[in-house]
């Protein structure tokens, strides 16, 4: 993501990423200023990407939406996104469908929620499917 582009919206959905690639991706986030939507859905980022992700809304002031949708971040995944929102100022709209997130970290996002302040302008939150662990025992 250059610092000193002009783009404002970004897709690099199903292009395998990986946890390095999402790494590249928060650092580019921490530095752009002009990017209003990324979508990095599909890429494998797992929990150690979402960290890095978690790290850049930490940061961003310019990113309205996130698409990270089928990246398997799971509840500790989850975890590190949620320290990122609780910082950022700006995001809009976040797509955390199907990530492998289950009730506990969906009762987690709703803490979080609850508890922000009210010049945050998160409007949107999308879960999808929430996976039962007790489904496995």
């Amino acid at each position: 993501v250059p610092v000193s582009s002009k783009l404002s919206s970004l897709n690099l959905s199903n292009n395998e990423l990986g946890v390095e690639g999402a790494r590249l991706v928060s650092e580019g986030l921490q530095h752009n200023h002009t990017l209003m939507r990324i979508d990095i859905s599909n890429n494998d980022i797992r929990e150690a990407g979402a960290a890095f992700i978690g790290r850049a809304l930490n940061t961003n002031t310019a990113l309205r939406e996130l698409h990270m949708s089928w990246n398997a971040i799971g509840d500790k995944g989850l975890d590190s996104i949620l320290i990122g929102l609780k910082h950022n100022k700006t995001l809009k709209k976040i797509d955390l469908r199907w990530n492998g997130i289950a009730p506990n970290g969906v009762t987690k996002l709703r803490d979080m929620l609850e508890g922000l302040p009210t010049q945050t302008t998160l409007d949107a939150v999308l879960l999808g499917t929430v996976v039962d662990t007790n489904s496995y025992l």
